[in-house]
């Protein structure tokens, strides 16, 4: 046993010589050629007991940290499907007071964040973000636009909302997939944005640095697929599906087939209609118009066919405000428990040179 520990400690010394950290490359020379301490006996014993006992007491910290971070997650996930489902204006708030008190004790990694801004998002087009306005209730849009019925409403909204489908509220816009398609070999360093999936960035912005770009002649030659500022960019396939981006501050371009050009119209602010499809209901749409294979799939028809909650323009534009205020605090939480990990790895890094310096 204090062979094998010996050879464990040995492992980073292989490392340095170029051997990795297995012993396929090792032969009996290398092998015979380490020079290795050696105490007596009795103290080799004593060392593994000693050894072994340090290492149990390692794993009933580790075993404790993993369930302490599982009661973590238990914890967090039932606040907020609690916020999600409440069933009326009061228990949204008595859940929502609850959630932020035990926010600082559930809340420890920044991976953690991802589900309370879904569940931002969640409440924000679900009306349940900020209070409604009869000032708001005879508004046009939510007169003089096509309505689903009852039955075809996937939740309840408020009484000045309504329900309806993209398609009666924004065009959808193709890419050219005829021949004149532009393919690699006709990229070139600086010209017209031609705009993929993989330009889309988590913050619903589009990457500039990794842009591809097409001459202005082949540009002028596409039929369809042009973006105009202040349109969204919604990818139709892949593990990329969903995926949603304002095209601003570009106001020129065309995309690939991949996406299609999102451009909604006077009834909708453009940032409510982007918070819908990045939304849980908006993710959930996806479910009920991909074609089902293994590669997922949508088109333009689908999409316009999603249903979607319409507020007031005016309470759009309060939603939207909050979202951002909302978004900004988990920036800010987020960073926060970035910089405290950061932390706890350089302690941790002074703690362990520390014992190799006195060892």
């Amino acid at each position: 046993m204090f062979l094998r520990l010996v050879v464990q400690a040995l492992e980073g010394d292989l490392a340095n010589l170029g051997f990795g950290t297995t012993f396929a490359a090792i032969n009996r020379q290398h092998l015979e050629g380490f020079i290795i301490p050696l105490p007596p006996l009795a103290e080799q014993k004593r060392i593994v007991a000693k050894v072994e006992d340090l290492m149990g007491l390692c794993d009933e910290l580790e075993a404790a940290h993993a369930e302490r971070e599982r009661q973590r997650e238990r914890l967090n996930a039932a606040s907020l499907h609690r916020i999600a489902t409440a069933p009326d204006d009061d228990a949204l708030r008595s859940a929502a007071r609850f959630h932020f008190q035990i926010l600082p004790r559930v809340t420890v990694r920044p991976d953690q964040i991802a589900p309370l801004r879904q569940t931002i998002l969640d409440l924000a087009v679900r009306g349940k973000l900020v209070e409604q306005d009869k000032g708001d209730a005879n508004s046009p849009q939510t007169l003089n636009v096509s309505k689903l019925d009852s039955e075809s409403a996937p939740f309840e909204i408020p009484r000045n909302w309504v329900w309806t489908q993209i398609g009666h509220l924004a065009k959808l816009i193709n890419g050219d997939r005829s021949k004149k398609y532009p393919n690699r070999t006709e990229y070139v360093p600086e010209g017209v944005p031609w705009i993929n999936t993989g330009h889309i960035e988590p913050d619903g912005t589009l990457s500039r640095t990794r842009m591809h770009h097409i001459t202005r002649e082949k540009f002028d030659s596409l039929g369809g697929g042009k973006i105009q500022g202040g349109d969204l960019v919604y990818c139709l396939r892949g593990a990329t599906i969903g995926k949603t981006a304002f095209v601003d501050p570009l106001r020129e371009g065309a995309i690939a087939s991949s996406l299609v050009i999102v451009r909604f119209g006077e009834l909708v602010e453009t940032r409510f209609g982007f918070l819908f499809l990045i939304s849980p209901p908006g993710k959930a749409a996806i479910k009920d118009f991909d074609n089902g294979t293994a590669q997922p799939n949508l088109s333009a028809a689908g999409v316009k066919k999603y249903a979607i909650p319409l507020p007031p323009l005016a309470e759009q534009h309060r939603i939207v405000a909050k979202v951002d205020e909302l978004m900004s605090l988990c920036d800010e939480l987020e960073a926060s428990l970035i910089r405290s990990q950061t932390e706890s790895r350089r302690l941790l890094d002074a703690v362990m040179a520390e014992i190799q310096s006195a060892a």
